[in-house]
């Protein structure tokens, strides 16, 4: 993606889990995004990665950014699916 502007919507992420109660809780935490974007929660299961800058290819060519996703059973089971 090229000439993205501030608050675009880059990744939409929904996150589930099977268990009941408190064991059913997934929660999602921007990390190392060195404030170039930022998390929307829309709601318990879904949220939205957005930024904060205007990315120009042409001053920079790739950014990185990390997602920590915590699964609360104890112990805790995570299984990722990417679907692109």
């Amino acid at each position: 993606m090229e000439n993205i502007s501030i608050n675009t919507a880059i990744l939409y992420l929904t996150v589930s889990d099977c268990d009941i109660g408190e064991n059913g809780y997934v929660t999602v935490e921007l990390i190392s995004s060195y404030s170039i974007l930022y998390l929307e929660i829309v709601n318990i299961n879904t949220y939205i990665l957005m930024t904060k800058i205007n990315f120009d290819r042409e001053q920079k060519s790739s950014y990185s950014f990390s997602l920590k996703i915590y699964d609360h059973r104890k112990p805790s089971n995570l299984l990722i699916n990417i679907f692109n």
